[in-house]
């Protein structure tokens, strides 16, 4: 399913990257902050929902993974705290059913 832009106005939300980044090219621009990082296709497809205290850390850390399969760019979330990263991100996979959760479990 295609990322929704109306996501990034989530109340639990406090930043965010303001367009998709290239995925793996660009992962120095994901700040080492708590929050939830978006994989996705070439159309915007959501294909994993991470979160961690760091974004950056999580986000290296699906490379060359079954979570990365057909991403090339990823989006970023940052949260108040590791908790409301989780929260937001549990509800995100609930809703666009990502395709490569189920691998990287």
């Amino acid at each position: 399913m295609r990322f929704s832009h109306k996501d990034k106005k989530n109340e639990l939300i406090r930043k965010h990257s303001t367009y998709a980044l290239a995925f793996p090219d660009k992962l120095e621009e994901a700040p080492e902050s708590s929050g939830v990082v978006l994989l996705l296709n070439e159309n915007d497809d959501v294909l994993f929902v991470g979160s961690n205290g760091d974004l950056k850390t999580e986000a290296s850390s699906l490379m060359n993974t079954p979570a990365a399969k057909d991403s090339v760019a990823y989006r970023w979330f940052v949260t108040e705290d590791s908790e409301l990263a989780s929260e937001l991100a549990a509800s995100w996979v609930n809703k666009y059913s990502p395709p490569n959760q189920q691998t990287a479990s």
